[in-house]
């Protein structure tokens, strides 16, 4: 099974980020938010802020290097599952690829998540494969930031479940307010349509009693 302290397979490395046949990698220097126009450049220690229902993109402080024969499993750690952090960029790293990895991540949950560059958020094993693969990642070659296009990717308006609720509380006050009005201009036309009739069957009543 291939080494997880082989010479430049994770850059740096540290003993201390080995944990359950697992490597805990770090968050990295930038970070994109869908409600951020631009990317976010952390410096060390500093804090990205995630709000609920909305998209992200996180690079990795490492530079992973997966061999031909091998391929990578990542995923997010538990303790930020727990807050609704949810991983969508897909859940493995082909052979050959080189550099840093993208994170694409959602927030699920109710509260905003907040993380610190250098926070270990991300775990990343590896796995041999029978033999070494011709059939190897060659796009994003040495990947170390991110673009552009990435962050046109992630833009635009979000049906998230937060704004889908404040959504329909508008709409309940709306329909409320709308019931109201339609309620009180039916009550005002039948006190009109009342008091004309009234008005006419004493007409009448008068009219008959003068004939009398």
């Amino acid at each position: 099974m291939i080494g997880m302290r082989q010479t430049g397979l994770i850059t740096p490395f540290s003993e201390e980020r080995v944990k359950c046949g697992a490597y805990e990698l770090a968050l990295g220097e930038e970070a994109s938010v869908t409600s951020e126009r631009k990317k976010v450049a952390l410096k060390p220690r500093g804090q990205l802020r995630l709000p609920p229902g909305q998209f992200g993109l996180l690079l990795t402080q490492e530079v992973i290097r997966v061999p031909n024969n091998a391929i990578g499993f990542i995923s997010i750690r538990f303790k930020y599952k727990c807050r609704g952090l949810v991983n969508v960029s897909g859940f493995h790293v082909d052979p050959g690829f080189k550099g840093h990895l993208k994170f694409a991540v959602y927030n699920a949950g109710s509260h905003p998540i907040t993380l610190s560059r250098g926070d270990s958020v991300f775990m990343i094993w590896f796995s041999d494969l029978s033999e070494a693969t011709e059939h190897v990642y060659k796009n994003h070659a040495d990947q170390d930031e991110i673009t552009s296009e990435d962050q046109d990717r992630i833009q635009g308006k979000l049906a998230s479940p937060p704004e889908l609720k404040k959504q329909i509380d508008r709409l309940k006050i709306q329909v409320r307010f709308l019931a109201a009005l339609v309620l009180g201009t039916l009550l005002a036309l039948l006190s009109v349509l009342a008091k004309s009739l009234l008005r006419h069957s004493l007409g009448r009543f008068v009219s008959v009693g003068s004939n009398h």
